[in-house]
């Protein structure tokens, strides 16, 4: 909680110090200029865990073709700095309940490990190949997704920990919701937990 009040004080300061002649005052454009919170968008240890990770949210742009229950999941060999390799798991209901898989390698921002606050991927050129990461903890990651850019505005995709999946977690929804100007779409919703929870086993 005091990660979170840090991030909330240090983006609505900057926030509303914004001069409307100077800026268009979009939350997620001043990302970059919030030195004090790069501590919190350091992702290394969220992308690195072995708990399978359930996406949440994604732009309304995204067009995700039938796909659902969107999982991902660390795979060997261990993670090595910079790099992470990850598999996203789905459900394709244009094809069927069996899971379907795709590799992905993620590079983390090499200017310093301590103040990586991107990270690139070639695998998914429709969706943008650099995502700013916007915050994270131990329950949840937001990243940017600015492959298309609304009046200054951009979307965000939005992942917890399964552990966390079904918990509120009503200050991650906060943040999101401040930097992330784009309406989004539910992917996972816990009303539907025991589809998505039934899916997940038809490996």
């Amino acid at each position: 909680m005091k990660a979170f009040l840090k991030v909330v004080l240090t983006a609505l300061y900057t926030f509303t110090s914004c001069k409307a002649s100077e800026c268009n005052c979009h939350a997620g454009e001043l990302l970059e200029d919030l030195t004090q919170i790069f501590e919190f968008r350091n992702a290394w240890d969220f992308l690195t865990t072995e708990e399978e990770l359930y996406l949440i949210y994604l732009p309304h742009w995204v067009d995700r073709k039938g796909k659902q229950c969107i999982t991902s999941r660390l795979e060997s060999p261990p993670a090595q700095f910079p790099i992470v390799h990850r598999s996203i798991l789905y459900t394709d209901s244009l094809i069927g309940d069996k899971r379907q898989s795709r590799s992905v390698t993620l590079t983390m921002d090499t200017n310093g490990y301590s103040k990586t606050t991107y990270f690139t991927t070639d695998d998914f050129p429709t969706l943008g190949s650099k995502f700013p990461i916007v915050y994270f903890d131990s329950k949840c990651l937001i990243y940017q997704m600015t492959k298309n850019i609304y009046g200054g505005r951009t979307g965000c995709a939005f992942w917890v920990k399964k552990s966390d999946k079904d918990n509120s977690l009503t200050h991650c929804k906060f943040i999101y919701d401040f930097f992330c100007g784009v309406s989004h779409e539910v992917v996972y919703d816990k009303n539907l937990k025991a589809t998505c929870d039934e899916l997940v086993q038809k490996v």
